[in-house]
């Protein structure tokens, strides 16, 4: 599981903290092996990885996961495909000052990626959704049980992604790397 932008306390009997959050949770986590927190480390206190209005991480906080998954740098760049989003958070308790976000893209790849419902896309962006109030769903064209991908990477190597709506915009970064993705959510 990637780490989310909202803490959630373990269901175990967890005092609340006393002080900021911030340093109560580094404290909290300062019991667990450091290789099981680089990449909450890695993300922590980098505003652009997350949105302001949506409980996501960016387009750039998935690139940063990637290199961190992989041990390489992507070789996609981000680009703006729509500069006034506002997210979930937004939604659920909307304010008159609130800042919007940018969502990012790549470049389009050549795929055929094979949904639940037995429709088939030949990307990993649906634009369809950059005009609703649900524009995350940008990525991956929103949640399905199962998306088989077949990539334009010819190299017979197969990746299963067990997922939560995280990965959507995760999974494009995995292009490179392999010839066959299966994502269940």
């Amino acid at each position: 599981t990637f780490p989310s932008c909202t803490w959630r306390f373990p269901r175990q009997n967890v005092p609340l903290p006393s002080v900021s959050s911030e340093s109560w949770l580094d404290e909290y986590l300062s019991g667990f092996p450091k290789e099981a927190l680089f990449l909450y480390l890695l993300l922590k206190g980098h505003k652009d990885y997350y949105y302001k209005t949506d409980h996501h991480w960016t387009m750039l906080g998935a690139k940063v996961a990637y290199e961190y998954y992989m041990g390489k740098e992507s070789r996609l760049s981000l680009s703006p495909v729509k500069e006034d989003f506002l997210g979930t958070l937004y939604f659920q308790a909307p304010t008159l000052n609130s800042v919007t976000d940018t969502i990012l893209t790549t470049e389009n790849m050549e795929i055929e990626a094979r949904y639940n419902d037995g429709t088939i896309k030949n990307s990993y962006y649906s634009s369809k959704h950059l005009k609703t109030n649900d524009s995350y769903r940008y990525y991956l064209d929103g949640n399905y049980e199962r998306i088989d991908i077949h990539t334009s990477t010819p190299n017979g190597k197969s990746l299963l992604v067990v997922k939560d709506s995280y990965a959507n915009c995760f999974v494009p970064f995995l292009n490179e790397d392999y010839e066959y993705i299966t994502i269940l959510d």
